[in-house]
C-alpha cells in the first residue's frame, strides 16, 4: 500500500515542481526520503503508546504528515519557468 503512495504521489510532485520550472528528480527523492523518515518516525513514537499492529498505523500517521509538509514545500516555490533569461541574468548581477 505504501509503494502505491508514493508511486501516485511522487507522480503528482513531479508534475507541480516541473510546472514550476524546478527539477523534478531532485524534489521526488526528498518526498521518497521524507516518507520513510516520517514512517520511521511515527512508528518509534507509536511504540511508546501501543503494541502490536497498531504501530503501523503510527507510521503511516506520520508519513502522511511528512507528504503533507513535502506538498507544502512544492508549493511554496517559486515559479522560475515564467522569468525570461534576460530577468534572471539581470537579477544575478543585482544580488551581487
Amino acid at each position: 500500500m505504501d509503494i502505491i503512495a508514493i508511486f501516485f504521489l511522487a507522480r503528482i510532485i513531479g508534475r507541480r515542481v516541473s510546472k514550476k520550472g524546478h527539477s523534478k528528480w531532485r524534489h521526488i527523492i526528498h518526498f521518497i526520503c521524507l516518507w520513510v523518515l516520517g514512517n520511521i518516525l511515527g512508528m518509534s513514537i507509536g511504540t511508546l503508546f501501543v503494541e502490536g499492529i497498531a504501530v503501523f498505523v503510527f507510521g503511516l500517521f506520520g508519513a502522511i504528515i511528512a507528504a503533507i509538509l513535502c506538498f507544502k514545500i512544492v508549493d511554496d516555490l517559486p515559479d522560475i519557468s515564467s522569468i525570461e533569461p534576460e530577468e534572471a541574468d539581470s537579477e544575478s548581477h543585482n544580488s551581487l
